[in-house]
């Protein structure tokens, strides 16, 4: 019987855990991916962070987001934004190396972490 109880927490534990996970890719050329999980796109980016940090910036903007907050330095940045319907859209970016940025986008709605991840690609150089 405990086996059994056991047995059925693994198995909600692991549906509960893989619910929502989407790979998505995003560019077939340079076959570069993005991963959105529990409200969290990821993506990675081979610019230095400063790049990508004025891309994220522009393509909020773009997309008439409100930014409320902008942290910038040389190893993490982060800009938080808000939507029309006042929910938050934070974008955070790290630098494992000097020359590339991991992007991680957390909103509540996959469809607009996707948009602003394509704004943001966009605004990248090639």
């Amino acid at each position: 019987m405990k086996a059994m109880i056991s047995l059925m927490g693994a198995l909600v534990t692991l549906s509960l855990l893989c619910m929502g996970c989407q790979t998505t890719i995003i560019d077939s050329n340079t076959h570069r991916t993005a991963t959105y999980c529990m409200g969290k796109l990821t993506t990675h980016v081979p610019n230095d962070i400063a790049t990508v940090y004025g891309a994220s910036e522009k393509a909020m903007t773009s997309l008439n987001l409100n930014v409320t907050q902008k942290f910038q330095d040389k190893l993490e940045a982060k800009l938080v934004g808000r939507d029309a319907q006042d929910k938050k859209i934070d974008v955070e970016l790290t630098a494992p190396t000097a020359d590339s940025t991991n992007i991680a986008i957390h909103t509540w709605s996959r469809e607009k972490a996707q948009r602003l991840n394509e704004a943001i690609q966009a605004n990248l150089p090639k």
